[in-house]
């Protein structure tokens, strides 16, 4: 991601920096410390922020291929912004294959939530029998 191509490279390095932030914090948190909820959220919002930002520079320079790599990093809603960006820049190829990313992810986070509720049902009935 830091490319010389991509012009500012103060970004992708403000997006990792704010990964592992991010991620320190949710180890923080893990190991029974109290933290300001706020705080992440605000952190998670940055991201997402410095993501559509790489990602309309490299829609601007023509890279499909990162525009897809940091679709795949981004929130569902972010992505939807991303897919408007792509049609209002006239890249309808890369607005479609957005839109299939977006509903491949949309059913995968189904099928995850079906799998985590049948998960507890059954712990349920092991611990009810």
């Amino acid at each position: 991601m830091l490319n010389r191509g991509l012009g500012n490279t103060w970004i992708p390095e403000q997006y990792w920096r704010s990964v592992v932030f991010h991620n320190h914090m949710d180890y923080l948190s893990k190991n029974g410390y109290e933290l300001d909820e706020n705080t992440k959220s605000q952190s998670v919002k940055e991201q997402q922020e410095l993501l559509m930002k790489l990602f309309a520079l490299s829609c601007k320079l023509e890279r499909e291929f990162r525009c897809v790599e940091l679709a795949d990093l981004m929130t569902q809603n972010v992505v939807n912004l991303a897919i408007k960006y792509a049609s209002r820049s006239r890249r309808l190829n890369l607005a479609q294959r957005l839109s299939e990313m977006a509903v491949e992810k949309a059913s995968e986070l189904a099928r995850a939530a079906e799998d985590e509720e049948e998960e507890e049902d059954f712990r349920k009935h092991l611990n009810a029998g």
